[in-house]
C-alpha cells in the first residue's frame, strides 16, 4: 500500500487482524508541495507547462488530457496506475524533455510512484 502515514495505526489493525505481516517505510518529500495563489476559476486555458493535473479516474484523465488539448493547444502525457511501466516511463520521459510538445501531465494520485517528473 502506498498512502498518508495517518493511515499507518489502521492498518497495522486491520494487519494484525487477518494474521498478515506489514512493513512500514515512511519517505520524506524532497520538495516541499505548495498550492497556486490563484485556482484556474474552471479555464483549463490557465494550465503552463510543467503542470501536472490530478484525476482520480481512467475515464477522467482521458477526458481531461482531450480537454487540456483543444483547450491550450499544447502535448499532455499521461501517467496512471495500470499503465504498462514501459509506457509509464515513455510518457514520463516526453513531460520531462522540454524539447517536446508534451509539456503538461495528466495523471492518477499514484503518479509519484517510481517516476521521476519535472513538475513545476
Amino acid at each position: 500500500l502506498c498512502g498518508d502515514g495517518s493511515a499507518s495505526d489502521l492498518i497495522l489493525r486491520i494487519c494484525q487482524d487477518t494474521g498478515e505481516s506489514v512493513e512500514i517505510r515512511e519517505y520524506k518529500r524532497l520538495t516541499p508541495l505548495l498550492p497556486e495563489d490563484q485556482s484556474l476559476s474552471g479555464s483549463l486555458k490557465k494550465i503552463q507547462e510543467g503542470d501536472c493535473v490530478i484525476a482520480f479516474s481512467r475515464r477522467e484523465i482521458f477526458r481531461l488530457q482531450k480537454a487540456i488539448v483543444r483547450a491550450t493547444g499544447s502535448g499532455v502525457a499521461v501517467v496512471y496506475g495500470g499503465l504498462p511501466p514501459e509506457t509509464r516511463s515513455q510518457q514520463a520521459i516526453l513531460f520531462n524533455d522540454t524539447k517536446s510538445k508534451f509539456g503538461i501531465l495528466v495523471a492518477s494520485d499514484a503518479v509519484g510512484m517510481g517516476l521521476k517528473l519535472n513538475i513545476r
